[in-house]
């Protein structure tokens, strides 16, 4: 069996490829800067140390964190109209999801990192006029 593989066709919906490509760029750098705003306050919020917030927090990421990103993109996108009532776009779906679940991530990167620094190191900033913040 001799196949003759005609890539020709492809040149006729070059297009669509390109067009694809744009969207899932545009999509990555929306999410990325959405999830990193809500991975930056998540985090700050997770160093308060507030109770009830903190345990609301730790649901987020730990329910985002911890179950499937294909699971999640359909449940927001079918169950959670069905739960709410109101009918979601699939773009603000995707982008609202992506970034949530990126957010979750993100908010135990900053939370971590801010923790791993060494309390003489918090002590040497404050030496030198730094603000807590």
């Amino acid at each position: 069996m001799n196949y003759v593989w005609d890539f020709g066709i492809l040149s006729k919906y070059s297009h669509l490829f390109w067009l694809g490509l744009g969207w899932t760029i545009a999509y990555t750098i929306g999410t990325v800067i959405l999830g990193t705003l809500i991975g930056l306050i998540v985090g700050m919020l997770r160093l308060r140390r507030i109770p009830v917030i903190d345990w609301l927090l730790i649901a987020y990421i730990e329910a985002f964190r911890c179950t499937p990103l294909l699971v999640q993109i359909i449940w927001f996108y079918y169950a959670f109209p069905v739960v709410i009532g109101v009918n979601i776009p699939a773009h603000i779906a995707a982008m609202s999801v992506l970034s949530l679940y990126g957010g979750a991530f993100y908010a135990e990167i900053v939370r971590g990192s801010i923790e791993s620094v060494p309390v003489g190191q918090w002590d040497a900033a404050k030496a030198l006029g730094f603000r807590g913040w």
